[in-house]
């Protein structure tokens, strides 16, 4: 982990200047994520309403999309637009199987997807929102088609998520379509 810092901060010399202040910003929503606010009243960001699922994703999508897009001094082009929305509705959509996995331990005030739609209704938002990521992000019919396996995957998974399902089904499988899906894109890219 230390050394994971080290090389970050050698890397992070080379930054435009406006990456520095998307660092600041992600790490500052990361920190008070799990850290409490001073003026309130002692809770998180996660703790906020509505808010978890949404920080999660907007905090992988600028991370993964909006700063790497920014170095490459693509941030104002078409592709980037597409590609930050189809990545923020990726990565919503994987977060609320973790969210049903946690309805019985997240306070009801936190007012998470599955606490507000229910098991059945949270399951179809996901899935529909990772199909409008898909399509989203997909410039053309052999990438969709590459990418319809992900979302054939994803729509067993969903079906498995439970409440009762082990820490090894969500942390392996279900964060294993963060692997799975570039995968595919890469082998779309190279093959298709």
């Amino acid at each position: 982990m230390y050394l994971g810092a080290i090389a970050s901060l050698f890397v992070a010399f080379g930054f435009h200047c406006s990456a520095f202040v998307l660092i600041i910003a992600i790490c500052a929503l990361s920190f008070f994520y799990i850290v409490p606010l001073l003026f309130a009243n002692g809770k998180n960001l996660r703790d906020i309403p509505h808010l978890k699922a949404y920080l999660i994703a907007l905090v992988w999508t600028m991370a993964s999309v909006v700063l790497p897009a920014m170095e490459s001094d693509t941030f104002f082009s078409g592709r980037t637009f597409q590609l930050t929305a189809s990545n923020f509705l990726f990565i919503l959509a994987l977060t609320i199987p973790f969210d049903i996995r946690d309805i019985h331990l997240d306070e009801k005030s936190k007012w998470t997807i599955p606490q507000f739609l229910g098991l059945n209704g949270s399951k179809l938002i996901s899935l529909v929102l990772i199909s409008a990521s898909v399509f989203i992000g997909a410039n053309d019919l052999i990438l969709i088609t590459h990418l319809s396996i992900s979302i054939l995957t994803y729509l067993i998974l969903l079906a498995l998520t439970t409440t009762k399902r082990q820490e090894l089904f969500f942390s392996f499988l279900i964060d294993g379509m963060l692997v799975l899906h570039p995968l595919l894109i890469i082998f779309s890219k190279s093959f298709g």
